[in-house]
């Protein structure tokens, strides 16, 4: 009879725990502040409004940015670019350009960079080719509208010589070099800077500086010659020393005879030209 009841308890146990999750159950429904619900938290929303804010602001700043200094770099780029392709210029060794030679001269005028070059010699006028590149006219002139400009050379004569230079002392420079023939019956066979021909020495620009024009120097000394006979001028592109970063040579041609000039760039910037064997007229002046 005692076992009985005692089952009769533990059978009453079991199914009141069996009740029991029912019953938390239905107070978790009935009340929804336990603690049990309170964890499920709501997932905060993004701050996109405080982003769109700060994006407007640097698109803002920008935007003020390139109006000021936009023109500057577009235009700083464009000097840098015409920069690059005057200092890597490498023309065939047979390029003429300069010519004096009447039925070659008219070939290389209908060609571009090629202008005419009058001249009246022995009463005779000639109608010459020169050259000169469009990307060294590019980079001219925003050098010459600056204060350097007295520093550069006139652009009046065929480019003969167009290409980065490096001094023995290790300073980097674009040498350009181009030859003026006299026009009249004068001759000056021999080669003098600012006479029958004018170099200039530029100072590469960067980023922020435009490219820096070396002070001239000028030889103030020259001897002419009276012509006997039209010399028909030739000048071939002139190409860099692959031995010498410093030196450069210019091939030529008057009267007929072929003759080499050596150039070089010198520390003090100067560039000096020197002829092997000048030309010379051997005939005879009539009587």
């Amino acid at each position: 009879m005692i076992q009985c009841t005692q089952c009769a308890r533990s059978l009453n146990f079991h199914t009141q725990n069996a009740k029991l999750p029912h019953l938390l159950t239905n107070i978790i429904r009935i009340n929804p502040r336990m603690p049990g619900s309170m964890l499920n938290y709501a997932v905060a929303a993004p701050r996109t409004g405080l982003r769109r804010i700060v994006a407007v602001i640097i698109l803002i700043v920008f935007a003020i940015a390139g109006n000021h200094y936009g023109p500057r770099i577009w235009h700083q780029s464009q000097v840098l670019y015409w920069q690059h392709r005057c200092m890597t210029f490498s023309p065939t060794p047979d390029t003429v350009m300069y010519d004096e030679h009447p039925a070659t001269a008219q070939s290389l005028l209908s060609t571009p960079d090629y202008f005419k070059y009058p001249l009246t010699r022995l009463n005779t006028p000639i109608d010459a080719a020169a050259f000169s590149p469009s990307f060294w006219a590019q980079l001219y002139m925003p050098m010459r509208r600056t204060m350097l400009a007295y520093q550069l050379s006139d652009m009046h004569g065929a480019t003969v010589f167009l290409h980065e230079r490096i001094s023995p002392c290790g300073n980097r420079r674009l040498v350009q070099v181009a030859i003026a023939p006299q026009n009249d019956d004068y001759i000056t066979v021999k080669f003098f800077r600012s006479g029958n021909y004018m170099s200039n020495v530029i100072v590469p620009g960067t980023m922020f500086e435009l490219p820096k024009p070396i002070p001239r120097v000028s030889d103030y000394s020259m001897k002419s010659d009276l012509l006997r006979r039209l010399p028909q001028m030739r000048f071939y592109a002139g190409q860099p020393d692959p031995n010498d970063a410093s030196k450069f040579t210019i091939r030529y041609q008057m009267w007929g005879q072929e003759d080499i000039a050596d150039g070089q760039l010198n520390d003090d910037d100067t560039v000096t030209l020197k002829q092997r064997k000048t030309p010379e007229d051997r005939t005879v002046q009539p009587k």
